[in-house]
């Protein structure tokens, strides 16, 4: 038998921009969707690995925030926040889907509306 020897390494990657989020049909499909929403109407958020070797290994926080600061926080600590307007779909290990409903104090009724929606992936290679 020959001897054998262990060694160790460590490296470091970035994975920024392997990782796409966008406003989708439905979180079956995964289809890209930019069309304006209505009050108390539901937003499915996609998230998705664009390479099969980093997967995802959770969703940690995901968040909307209105231009007047408003918060409306649907994933924290890995646990939906509000399961009557809130789901988590894992669609396979590089897919997960959030599917939230948005209250109507996110829309002003005067003015144009916008909110912005971010959040943190785990990933694992």
């Amino acid at each position: 038998m020959q001897t054998a020897s262990l060694s160790s390494g460590s490296g470091q990657a970035n994975v920024d921009s392997y990782v796409m989020a966008c406003k989708c049909d439905d979180l079956d499909s995964f289809t890209f969707n930019n069309t304006p929403l209505a009050p108390n109407s539901i937003l499915n958020v996609c998230i998705q690995s664009m390479d099969s070797d980093v997967e995802i290994a959770f969703l940690n926080t995901l968040e909307m925030t209105s231009l007047d600061n408003e918060t409306l926080l649907i994933v924290d600590g890995l646990l939906i926040q509000n399961n009557e307007i809130s789901s988590l779909t894992v669609k396979n290990a590089t897919a997960v889907g959030v599917s939230t409903v948005v209250p109507s104090r996110f829309f002003s009724f005067s003015t144009l509306s916008s909110a912005t929606v971010s959040g943190i992936a785990q990933v694992k290679l």
